[in-house]
């Protein structure tokens, strides 16, 4: 099954426009950032008595003081790092500190495995830092004020004092040793053993990479060698996890160290990937084991858990940096469910979740009109539908109430809409436009991987409540 077999669904290679950067564009131009509805209001639009039963909702003033503040302004300068900040906005990062240490020039769209390694190792070490987001080739070009200090565009990089520095291991290397009293994560020289293994697990990384790399480019005999060499290299890097018992990472413990850090984007990428392009499944088969303890270490890890992505992501992210991926017929099951995923989610409500319900709902709160702009697009709905764009914001209202008061409550705000649904006739639109959403979602930039289902189930909970309508 060729790459081609999926250009219908929205890949993110087009995603400049994508629903959670808009509205933050405009807010960052001075403009506003409601909804057209307001200012067709303003201009007198004449309106159908359905249109304006459905204004009539709990309405998004209401719905944003439901939801913990912390998600609708956080601390981003001190606070746990989340990438859904207005996120073509320069940053930074002080954990206390008066000002940055050093300026990192990271990929806009969270798409890229070095940029995530580098960050990681900031987050870890609680260096102060500016971010600012640079777009990667495959999908925008790059400043000149950039070019003229990385000649060659490189990401990441890193500017300390004047200097800039490229490279991902090579910055690593040297933060680690500029910033060694900020959480070292290298053992000590003390300890011969550890400090022995460290270069030989970052060689290995680095083999692994080639390999998976090769696998997914590969095809015909290509992909039966690649197979078998990626096989080996997973099956050295799941022995040397298994070197030391006293804990998940590569080095033991409890913590992860600059080893861990360095496998963090590919082995991620690597399990997302190889089902999906390959058909051979990376967890949760047993071969693997350690490989399986490592990655529940990482998830432990609070910084590692905010700047992951999902295989959703990753399957559409990989080509357009690394070429054509062809998929093998055996990997139609892991296509499938991947593809169908964001359909499937449901409205999970839970107290262990509430942090991430009120995450996924302030991310709809703080860009519900761009949101709608792009449902209506995808839906292929006229932009000047203003009586289609008054029924979607009702519906969005909808899953944002799910998100924060849970199913009850959402059918009852869906009610004081219902009979405008039933009587504009199109049911079926405002369904196509919630599943065109719920495939648009981006992680970690637009949310995070514990966030994005939820959203995902609450716009698919609407989705029942339409279709129950449609049915009766």
């Amino acid at each position: 099954m060729a790459q081609g077999a999926f250009v219908g669904t929205p890949t993110l290679s087009a995603r400049l426009g994508h629903p959670f950067s808009r509205l933050q564009i405009a807010a960052r131009q001075g403009r506003s950032g409601r909804s057209t509805l307001a200012a067709r209001r303003c201009r007198g639009t004449i309106m159908s008595a359905a249109d304006q039963s459905v204004a009539h909702t709990v309405g998004w003033t209401a719905v944003a003081k439901k939801i913990d503040p912390f998600w609708m302004a956080p601390e981003y300068e001190t606070g746990p790092y989340r990438s859904s900040r207005p996120w073509e906005i320069e940053t930074q990062r002080l954990f206390g500190h008066k000002e940055p240490a050093l300026t990192f020039y990271r990929d806009t769209f969270f798409w890229c495995p070095y940029c995530e390694k580098v960050q990681l190792q900031l987050e870890l070490k609680q260096i102060p830092y500016k971010i600012v987001k640079i777009n990667m080739n495959c999908y925008g070009s790059k400043p000149a004020e950039f070019l003229r200090k990385v000649r060659n565009g490189l990401l990441p990089a890193v500017e300390m004092n004047g200097e800039v520095f490229v490279e991902s291991t090579d910055i690593m290397y040297l933060i680690e040793n500029r910033f060694a009293s900020h959480h070292p994560l290298l053992p000590p020289k003390t300890d011969r053993q550890r400090s022995g293994d460290v270069d030989r697990m970052m060689k290995l990384e680095r083999n692994l990479a080639g390999s998976w790399l090769n696998l997914l480019r590969g095809g015909g005999m290509l992909s039966a060698l690649g197979r078998r060499a990626i096989q080996q290299d997973l099956d050295e890097v799941n022995e040397t996890l298994g070197l030391y018992s006293d804990g998940p990472f590569f080095l033991g413990g409890n913590e992860p160290s600059l080893v861990d850090v360095q496998y963090c984007s590919f082995l991620e990428r690597i399990a997302a990937s190889v089902p999906y392009f390959q058909g051979l499944e990376v967890v949760g088969t047993g071969r693997w084991r350690h490989i399986e303890a490592w990655f529940e270490g990482m998830d432990s890890v609070p910084a590692y858990r905010h700047l992951k992505g999902d295989a959703y992501t990753h399957v559409r992210a990989l080509p357009p940096q690394i070429g054509r991926c062809p998929i093998v017929e055996s990997a139609k099951p892991f296509v499938d469910r991947v593809e169908s995923a964001p359909l499937k989610q449901v409205l999970l409500f839970t107290d262990e979740n509430r942090a991430d319900r009120h995450e996924a709902a302030a991310a709809i709160c703080r860009n519900y009109a761009a949101v709608t702009r792009d449902a209506m697009k995808g839906a292929q709905i006229s932009a000047d539908d203003v009586a289609f764009e008054r029924l979607f914001d009702a519906a969005l209202q909808c899953a944002a109430v799910a998100l924060v008061d849970g199913p009850e409550a959402a059918r009852a705000t869906y009610q004081q809409s219902a009979p405008a649904f039933a009587a504009s006739g199109r049911l079926d639109n405002l369904a196509a436009a919630l599943a065109y959403e719920a495939r648009r979602v981006c992680t970690p930039r637009d949310m995070s991987v514990a966030a994005a289902p939820l959203f995902q189930g609450a716009l698919n909970f609407v989705r029942a409540e339409l279709g129950a309508a449609r049915a009766s």
